[in-house]
């Protein structure tokens, strides 16, 4: 009985220790959305820009975002790749900061997509 608690405690206290070093170490994901506002290229920064369009490749963006998190904003570019969503999120010197590709829906069809001239 005496072994039982013993191992008890010691897990209750690892548990409490490794709560305590994630609230003091943070967490870079912790940042929350507090805005999301839908935008057109020209609003974007010039770096943001060109790195947008050099990620889309031509291809005709479908959503455009500013979003602003507790800790900076991020902007996300959408368009159709083909049979794949895909879309890139930048940070305002231009730094991709994540991608995204996924196949569409079946419910749409290939070929909704359009490069732009």
């Amino acid at each position: 009985m005496r072994s039982g608690r013993m191992w008890l405690a010691g897990l209750v206290v690892i548990v409490v220790a490794a709560s305590l070093a994630a609230i003091a170490l943070g967490d870079e994901d912790d940042a929350k959305v507090v805005s999301e506002k839908t935008i057109t290229l020209d609003q974007l920064p010039a770096a943001v820009k060109a790195t947008v369009l050099k990620e889309t490749k031509g291809f005709t963006i479908t959503e455009l975002q500013e979003i602003t998190l507790t800790d900076g904003v991020v902007y996300e570019a959408e368009w159709r790749d083909g049979e794949f969503h895909a879309d890139v999120q930048v940070a305002p010197d231009g730094k991709v900061i994540g991608r995204e590709r996924e196949k569409a829906d079946d419910d749409e069809k290939p070929g909704d997509e359009t490069k732009d001239d």
